[in-house]
């Protein structure tokens, strides 16, 4: 029993360790804009969405387009490497086959390889046909 409750106590300070290293990391992805609405066929600056943001280094990154249940309507980019630094993507509001994604909310995933994760960003765009 004394085993068990120090393994449980060593375990539990390395997981806190390990949280406070990850806490100090730099984030992979940061500087988000992303345009909050997308009117396809208005003719003005909303024809269609920038979705920028900054990449902390060089790696191969995947960019998605996904609906409110986190389905993915829409591939930007498919491991596509990238340098570090500001990436500025577009999106029409269509879907991979090219037909128009329904009126809704959307939002970007970005998989990136350095750090082996995937984010969503938390920011919707607002597509109205």
């Amino acid at each position: 029993m004394t085993a068990l409750t120090l393994a449980i106590v060593f375990l539990s300070a390395a997981a806190f360790v390990w949280t406070q290293v990850l806490k100090q990391e730099d984030a992979p992805v940061g500087g988000i804009e992303i345009d909050r609405e997308l009117r396809p066929g208005c003719d003005c600056p909303r024809e269609v969405a920038n979705l920028s943001f900054v990449l902390e280094r060089a790696q191969p990154l995947t960019a998605t387009v996904i609906d409110d249940d986190g389905a993915p309507v829409r591939v930007l980019l498919d491991g596509a490497l990238r340098a570090g630094g500001r990436e500025t993507l577009t999106w029409d509001g269509t879907d991979d086959a090219g037909r128009p994604a329904p009126n809704g909310d959307y939002r970007l995933e970005l998989d990136l390889s350095a750090p082996d994760r995937t984010l969503e960003i938390p920011s919707d765009v607002a597509l109205e046909r």
